[in-house]
């Protein structure tokens, strides 16, 4: 039989219960008096293309044989080594191809090309690349170091067959194959490997020396000098080189505390204990050598390396605890990082290059490196026993590596993601707008003193404001042009137009009873490039609270006097941090999403709808089909709503830009609410950190002490969350982090817990969610979600057809920490379509409590129509 209201369940979320109103904000309009740049000149430094015109698959690595002066050459991931002459008219040529032998996917490819100290008399140079091979070790993946010589009479091509192998090792994972390759001032080759791959060293070779050739730097003579020693015995090492007779690990007999035998040691090693040390170099001034070694959660650093140096991976992490941490030995100390960072600056330490020239005056005497995935450059000094503050000084991202132009002296940049060799100049690009040096001039208001945004500068306000240290804020949006609109994505996400600004005021009280005590600190921008991620800058309010100046490219602290409690450091953001957050895997704009809009405000004529206001205006193209079932999230303070609900709504604002499949933290947990509470990861979910509790996972219900999520927020030093923009804890939600965990989260019944409740001595296929071993047309995941029993057929979730004052209503049974959605359709054809019933009293809403919920249906002029409810514990 088939019912007009029926009960078939399914899925959905919760949200805000609104307010009536129908104003609106007024018609789009463009914002004409903006005067913010959509490619603005962030920095004093740009990049341009040192060879116009010529591509490249990937480029890794730019280098020239020592003392030549006329050739450069290109080595590209897929498998070629590129000749450029002719500097004054570019000529490129192939020198080797080697793509019929790499095993070019990920991490692994031609990684680096190192020219012999005496390469114009012998001609000999050495490559790193990975290849699938079968060894004595295994059959796979292998990485190489081999060496080869030039053609004869033809030093400007490479003799592919005069490969002569010097270490085939096994690898069993594609990632962290590190292979950078130098001679040091002693003559010696320098390669890096990685530890084999994966994550949390799962491998085991960070700090193993009598193992494999992993997770260190080698130091090889490949010129065979008398008195150096024969490498130990080993199915990677082929020959055609010695071990250094003054190598740290000649003669030793235990590492870390512990025996090893003479004969089982890799000799080779000069300094161990990295994760992926992709890029060095030398100081050719000093000699010293300088070591960027990737992080995998944390930290990013770079090591001034030393002969027998142990940095500490995976024990420790830059300077913080490591995933292995609670098995470090006894009594030993790893070598600290010369300079590190963390994921608010970056994420994948790149190129690596000590600068010593007058091409680029500014950058004389630093060491350059890259961020690769951030797509930052900084430069710091060191004077041989403590390194300077970072400056970051250009935004350009994918490079990989940094060279010298052997003519020119100039800086290149090898650009992997666009397939470029860039070459660094000094001084603004002229190509490029530069940034209004005051808020006034930027054009975002028409009146400073009321903050009364300019036409076409829209209000708009959020369900869960990101914590900011005590701060008040409002915001403002503007799209860039009357043809330019939102749009909503598959799920429900927002895309928005090349152009679109962003504005937040913030405001804070100095004495916090004292409404006349607040101060205007700062007001930030954020600009969406045509490249897909925005860039942020911010301006400082005067003491008078006139004007707002922009704020130097590294950003500005400033000690806040706090009558009546403590002083208050502030941080007003650099351009690098804003990219921290607003990148790409986070979607760019982190408050201004479905789920965060859909709520009411008011606009001056009362409270409205934010989502319909702004559809009705204009601002959606297409229009939006329906509003009021869309996402939202719910506000800490609104105990209507469901604890468990209210702790993922802050989550989601203030931590799923890193934390979700495709974002920076390689952290497996996502704190999206739609994804449901069983599948996040987060309740008993592994911890690649533990901070030293070998017994937390990232929630642990009824302790907080074994709860890492929870340490993260609660802690006010290093290692904290979020990361960056707050120096303050948020005791609201540390307290609502604690209630939820030791008191709620003991009693929550999730479905593997309903599962072995329920299902204990039945077949295994009767427990699966999609099962209905009772026969009653619910599956086992929805009688779950309606709490009804899934081995009893009389057992059923109903939901009713009663009257109403005007017609009919819905009314069912609502439970806590569920999302129901009443849905309907014309016809029930097998190509049936189910439409949300956009109406207020439908809206996304998590109750705290079990309530019988009643929904008006509207009157229709339709024949017929069929509704359902879908119930769901994920929010969309």
């Amino acid at each position: 039989m088939i019912y007009r209201v029926s009960r078939i369940v399914v899925l959905l979320i919760g949200g805000i219960l609104a307010l009536p109103g129908q104003a609106v904000p007024g018609p789009i309009r463009e914002a004409a008096s903006l005067e913010l740049p959509l490619a603005p000149q962030l920095y004093d430094y740009h990049a341009v293309d040192a060879f116009p015109g010529m591509t490249f698959v990937q480029p890794v690595r730019t280098v020239a044989p020592p003392g030549v002066s006329d050739r450069l050459f290109v080595v590209e991931q897929e498998g070629r080594i590129t000749l450029i002459t002719d500097f004054g008219n570019p000529r490129r040529s192939l020198f080797l191809d080697l793509t019929d032998r790499v095993h070019f996917e990920q991490e692994g490819g031609l990684l680096d090309l190192a020219f012999h100290p005496r390469f114009r008399e012998n001609g000999l140079f050495f490559v790193f690349y990975t290849l699938d091979d079968t060894s004595a070790q295994g059959s796979g993946l292998h990485d190489r170091l081999s060496r080869f010589r030039v053609m004869e009479g033809n030093p400007e091509r490479a003799d592919p067959e005069s490969e002569a192998v010097l270490i085939n090792q096994f690898d069993r994972h594609i990632w962290h194959n590190a292979g950078c390759l130098e001679f040091g001032p002693d003559g010696y080759l320098y390669v890096s490997l990685g530890d084999e791959g994966w994550g949390e060293d799962a491998l085991g070779n960070a700090q193993r020396i009598g193992l494999n050739f992993f997770s260190g730097i080698l130091r090889l003579d490949v010129d065979m000098r008398e008195g150096n020693l024969a490498p130990n015995p080993h199915p990677a090492s082929i020959g055609h080189y010695l071990v250094p007779a003054d190598n740290p690990f000649v003669g030793i007999d235990s590492f870390n505390g512990l025996p090893v035998p003479p004969r089982q040691v890799r000799t080779e090693f000069h300094a161990v204990g990295f994760r992926n040390p992709w890029r060095f170099s030398f100081d050719p001034e000093t000699g010293n050598l300088y070591c960027n070694d990737a992080g995998q959660i944390t930290r990013e650093e770079i090591n001034l390396v030393v002969p027998g140096g142990n940095y500490g991976w995976s024990h420790v992490e830059g300077s913080f605890d490591g995933p292995r941490w609670e098995s470090r030995p006894e009594g030993i100390e790893f070598l600290p990082p010369l300079v590190e960072y963390g994921r608010q600056y970056g994420d994948g330490i790149a190129g690596g290059l000590f600068y010593w020239g007058d091409a680029v005056p500014g950058l004389d005497g630093h060491y350059l490196f890259s961020d690769f995935w951030a797509g930052f450059l900084g430069a710091f000094r060191h004077d041989g026993e403590e390194a300077g503050p970072v400056d970051w000084f250009l935004w350009e991202a994918g490079i990989s590596s940094i060279g010298i132009h052997p003519a020119t002296g100039d800086i290149l940049l090898s650009d992997w993601t666009e397939g470029r060799i860039k070459r660094l100049v000094e001084g603004p690009d002229p190509a490029l707008d530069p940034l209004p040096r005051l808020l006034s001039e930027t054009g975002a208001f028409s009146d400073l003193e009321s903050l009364t945004p300019a036409p076409g500068v829209i209000p708009y306000e959020i369900n869960v404001p990101f914590w900011s240290d005590h701060a008040d804020k409002r915001r403002w949006f503007a799209l860039p042009g009357l043809d330019r609109h939102l749009a909503l994505a598959a799920p429900h996400d927002l895309s928005y137009p090349a152009g679109t600004v962003w504005v937040k005021q913030f405001d804070i009280r100095l004495q916090p009873d004292a409404p006349d005590s607040v101060r205007r600190l700062e007001t930030r921008f954020m600009v969406q490039t045509p490249f897909g991620i925005p860039y942020g800058v911010t301006y400082r309010w005067n003491e008078e609270g006139t004007d707002a100046e922009l704020v130097p490219g590294s950003g500005l602290d400033e000690v806040l006097v706090r009558e009546g409690g403590e002083d208050q450091l502030w941080r007003y953001p650099s351009r690098r941090e804003c990219f921290s957050c607003h990148n790409g895997p986070s979607g760019g704009i982190l408050g201004f999403t479905v789920a965060q809009l859909n709520r009411t405000t008011d606009y001056g004529s009362g409270a409205v709808y934010q989502l319909q206001a702004l559809d009705e205006a204009g601002f959606f193209q297409p229009p939006l089909e329906v509003v009021h079932t869309l996402p939202a999230l719910a506000h800490p303070d609104d105990t209507t709503q469901s604890l468990e609900y209210r702790v993922r709504s802050y989550l989601e604002a203030n931590c799923s830009g890193c934390h979700h499949p495709d974002g920076i933290a390689e952290v497996d947990w996502d704190a999206r609410t739609r994804v449901s509470l069983d599948d996040a990861g987060i309740i008993h979910g592994p911890a690649d950190n533990q901070l030293g509790n070998s017994l937390a996972a990232i929630v642990t219900p009824g302790s907080i002490d074994h709860s890492v999520l929870f340490e993260r927020l609660g802690r006010n030093e290093r290692g904290r969350m979020p990361p960056l923009a707050t120096r303050v804890l948020d005791t609201r939600a540390v307290d609502l982090l604690r209630e939820w965990i030791d008191e709620s989260l003991p009693w929550r019944l999730g479905y593997s817990r309903w599962q072995a409740l329920h299902f204990a001595g039945q077949a295994p296929i009767d427990s699966f969610p999609w099962a209905d071993p009772d026969g009653d047309n619910a599956s086992n995941r929805l009688e779950y979600l309606t709490g009804t029993d899934p081995l009893l057929d009389g057992d059923a979730w109903r939901v009713n057809l009663v009257p109403a004052p005007d017609g009919s209503a819905i009314r069912f049974h609502q439970l806590p920490n569920r999302r129901y959605q009443v849905q309907w359709t014309r016809s029930l054809t097998p190509t049936v379509e189910w439409r949300p019933l956009d109406i207020p009293e439908n809206r996304v809403f998590f109750s705290a409590e079990p309530f019988w919920k009643t929904i008006d249906l509207p009157s229709t002029s339709d024949r017929a129509r069929f509704y359902r409810v879908l119930v769901d514990d994920r929010n969309g």
